[in-house]
């Protein structure tokens, strides 16, 4: 995951950069103790994050300290860019990390003692993941099996989860070599009488995946991983909620579009699951506190209403960065991020105590038959590389605000001589834009050749592969952008951000009308598209040049 970290060196932008890594969680061995916090039992599994080169090291191997059954410690990456040597943040080997002041050995073994699953993670922004400084499958795969061996791990049941962001996502040979030494460590693990669960974590928007994460979950299934889930970082969006809607609006919309994508997926792949086996292989992992973003802050009260969405989905697991910030700021909340604290209002350990609720264990969570062959695989580089503002955007907020399409052909891209009259909706800096979407801006009609947000489209460009625009043509002389028609107020009932809607119910939000597509509660009726994937609303109206799949 991209974190900020002073000793994990693990700063700048959110998902531009970030590299790939993986969670062994170990299970099997730990009983998951009765909560007095909670008398049900829930099927979700939490685990907080903790970067467990921050000293003082968080001490979350006490229950009074860390209420959660397992919890993750970042990160083990390359020790350089070309070693394929595994180590902590590159400042800790495997062996002295055992030493002063981390003495991880001997914190995993004081958590088994309670009963709770340490879980170790690979990966981290500003270092080398192993699946690229490792050039081979077999030398990834010993790289993996040494840290197996090294935390006593071998012949167990334990989940790696790959955190897969940025370039790492559009680095196919790498994509490949991974998906290959993770399925023979699949197979050896059960030759020995083990298991050994698979999940991805990948960056996400408020509408989905963008098509290079999908292309990460696709090649791994081709290469014969058998997946536990796909877990998504629901933070850093590009586009903030707004309106005064909390985070958790924006977090259940990108798990919802998510959800969608995750079905046709597996679908492809020749995976038949219901709706409810979906969310079950499906996970989320929230910034806590103040992320250094405007109006992204998420607050103890957007805890509190995902693990309530969690448990009436049934989503397969939960995770928080990080537990060394679940404490109120000294003096208050002043604004901004810190490694230590939230810098927002709550009591010690309110976030921790929030997922606690969420008692399930991550070995609970079902392995994924292997994909039929030929099913699903891997794309181009060139068709998967593409970016957008959302997924780039830094902790400030900004972003280049451009997508990338690497291997295209330049070629003259001025405005083509048209007689176009009609009216489209004109270009928005706070609109989501499908690819096929077409906007009116200027004099000019603009149709997005892949998802944008927040790029404007420019009619003259030499590199045309730094625009997601394509400019079809001007349009008559005093043609006037469309705006949908507003119904009166009485139509239908107008929204309610403190109501629950079950399918079918008809809501007026700015004089439009929509209807709810499943059970939703705080999420706004409003997005680009009439039918968006991500959003729980259909629209009641069509904007012209809306593509059909919208």
């Amino acid at each position: 995951m991209t974190w900020w970290s002073r000793r994990s060196g693990i700063r700048g932008r959110w998902a531009a950069l970030a590299l790939a890594g993986v969670t062994i969680v170990v299970a099997g061995r730990w009983a998951t103790p009765a909560r007095a916090s909670s008398t049900t039992a829930t099927t979700t599994w939490f685990a907080p994050y903790v970067d467990s080169t921050l000293t003082p090291v968080d001490p979350v191997a006490t229950r009074t300290d860390n209420p959660a059954s397992q919890t993750a410690f970042g990160f083990i990456v390359s020790k350089t860019s070309t070693d394929c040597v595994p180590s902590w943040g590159t400042y800790y080997s495997l062996t002295a990390a055992d030493q002063a002041p981390l003495d991880l050995s001997t914190v995993f073994r004081q958590m088994e003692h309670e009963g709770e699953a340490p879980i170790v993670s690979f990966g981290g922004e500003a270092n080398t993941p192993l699946a690229d400084a490792c050039e081979t499958t077999a030398s990834l795969e010993a790289a993996y099996l040494s840290v197996l061996d090294h935390y006593n791990l071998l012949g167990k049941q334990a989940i790696f989860d790959f955190d897969i962001e940025g370039a790492a996502q559009g680095n196919t040979a790498a994509l490949v070599r991974q998906a290959a030494a993770i399925a023979q460590l699949q197979a050896a693990t059960s030759a020995s009488g083990g298991q050994l669960g698979v999940w991805l974590t990948l960056p996400v928007t408020t509408q989905g995946l963008l098509p290079v994460a999908e292309n990460v979950v696709k090649t791994m299934l081709a290469g014969g991983v058998q997946l536990s889930g796909v877990n998504v970082m629901t933070m850093y969006f590009g586009q903030s909620p707004g309106d005064g809607a909390p985070m958790l609006t924006a977090v259940e919309n990108a798990l919802n579009a998510t959800h969608s994508q995750l079905a046709g997926i597996f679908a492809a792949a020749g995976l038949s699951l219901t709706r409810t086996q979906v969310w079950e292989h499906e996970g989320a992992t929230v910034q806590i506190g103040d992320a250094g973003v405007p109006n992204q802050a998420f607050t103890v009260a957007d805890a509190q209403g995902l693990e309530s969405f969690a448990q009436s989905v049934g989503l397969g697991r939960v995770s928080m960065w990080s537990i060394n910030q679940d404490q109120p700021c000294p003096g208050g909340s002043t604004g901004g991020y810190s490694n230590y604290c939230s810098n927002v209002t709550q009591t010690p350990l309110a976030f921790d105590n929030a997922f606690a609720l969420l008692n399930g264990s991550a070995a609970s969570t079902p392995l994924l038959p292997q994909a039929k062959p030929g099913s699903t695989g891997p794309r181009s580089s060139t068709a998967t590389s593409t970016t957008s503002s959302t997924a780039t955007s830094s902790r400030s907020g900004s972003g280049s605000g451009t997508g990338s399409r690497r291997g295209s052909t330049p070629r003259s891209h001025g405005p083509k001589p048209s007689t176009l009259s009609r009216s489209y909706p004109a270009w928005s800096a706070r609109a989501d834009y499908p690819r096929g979407f077409m906007v009116l801006h200027g004099t000019r009609v603009f149709r997005a050749r892949w998802w944008n947000h927040d790029v404007r489209p420019i009619a003259n460009i030499a590199n045309t592969w730094n625009t997601p625009w394509e400019v079809l043509g001007s349009v008559a002389a005093g043609t006037k952008p469309w705006t949908p028609h507003r119904l009166p107020a009485g139509t239908y009932p107008t929204w309610s951000a403190r109501r629950v809607y079950t399918p079918g119910m008809k809501v007026l939000f700015r004089g439009l009308p929509y209807k709810a597509k499943w059970w939703t509660k705080g999420a706004i009726p409003s997005s680009t598209c009439s039918g968006a994937a991500g959003s729980p609303w259909l629209a009641l109206w069509h904007a012209p040049g809306e593509p059909g799949a919208c």
